[in-house]
């Protein structure tokens, strides 16, 4: 039988890459986050937690950086963190601030790429993260 497309093996499986490529697999990934949330199926907030999991690990990264400050710095893992934080609820942005954004707002805030994702999260989160 054929090998199954790396497109449906379970988001917990591949390494970020392969999340990437092919080069049309992180638009898929965006337009499926749209059309979930649209829909508002519960599959968007298991996609959203699956991906922002896979790209921006929780926990220490090397220079004292976090997962997602080191996932919004990349060109391609930063549009789909900010196509995740579109749709993330209220608790999520709220977690992913407190843990791995509080503290380095200035540096992201003057990265020419990451700056982009820290404008998504403040365009949703709730005003308490925002204030």
């Amino acid at each position: 039988s054929p090998s199954p497309s790396p497109l449906f093996t379970p988001l917990i499986a591949p390494s970020p890459p392969a999340l990437l490529s092919p080069a049309g697999a992180s638009l898929c990934l965006q337009v499926a986050l749209q059309v979930l949330h649209c829909s508002q199926s519960p599959a968007c907030a298991r996609l959203c937690d699956a991906l922002i999991g896979r790209l921006a690990p929780p926990g220490p990264a090397p220079h004292g950086e976090s997962g997602l400050v080191r996932g919004l710095q990349d060109a391609e893992r930063g549009r789909l963190l900010e196509a995740a934080m579109t749709v993330a609820g209220p608790r999520r942005l709220r977690q992913l601030f407190r843990e791995q954004l509080k503290g380095r707002l200035r540096g992201v805030a003057t990265h020419r790429l990451a700056n982009h994702g820290l404008q998504r999260l403040l365009d949703h989160a709730p005003l308490d993260v925002v204030g």
